[in-house]
């Protein structure tokens, strides 16, 4: 189903499939360094709501859907400061809540009525799905260990929140958290 699906997006052009490092706003965003190709999923989200005329979903940046082991891939980017208040700082990046919105943004494609595939609902709820939040850290050395106590702090805080609000009765694995500029490196593992 997930390989008809792509197929579909593309199609209909709402899945455009790219490097990274070309998705509108990449230099702002500290992506532009990574050649790994996903869908631009904000885009994605955009066109669709903009077509059924509803507000703008939180939608996360990249979608890569992977047909041959059953798995979509829901990634998201995030510049990675100190702060105090670390929790409260993740909090208001949204990410559950990006991630559900960015499932229904799938499922609203899934649903249309010339997608036809038997069972296709079924095969989407079935299907495994991670979360990869990739952050960026300081190329300045005197802010180094700072960063990385935050990174481990940030990752703690993300598999909280997202045991806290997951979505029940789908396959949704822990979030995985990876270094931005390991991104290339280490994003095959989970492909």
């Amino acid at each position: 189903m997930l390989k008809d699906l792509t197929d579909f997006g593309i199609a209909q052009k709402y899945f455009e499939i790219k490097r990274i490092k070309d998705f509108p706003n990449s230099k702002k965003e500290g992506i532009d360094h990574i050649e790994t190709k996903a869908i631009d999923f904000d885009t994605t989200a955009e066109k669709l709501c903009r077509e059924q005329g509803q507000h703008q979903f939180k939608s996360c940046d990249a979608l890569d859907i992977i047909y041959s082991k059953n798995r979509i891939n829901f990634i998201e980017f995030k510049q990675l400061d100190y702060k105090e208040d670390a929790e409260e700082w993740i909090q208001q990046w949204e990410l559950s809540r990006k991630i559900k919105e960015s499932r229904d943004v799938l499922i609203n494609i899934i649903r249309k009525k010339n997608f036809q595939h038997p069972a296709k609902m079924n095969k989407f709820y079935s299907c495994e799905k991670n979360i990869i939040i990739s952050f960026s850290l300081t190329d300045n050395p005197r802010y180094n260990l700072a960063y990385l106590l935050m990174y481990a702090r940030a990752e703690e805080i993300i598999k909280k929140q997202f045991y806290n609000k997951s979505i029940q009765d789908e396959n949704f694995n822990e979030p995985i958290c990876i270094n931005m500029y390991e991104f290339d490196a280490k994003y095959p593992e989970y492909v």
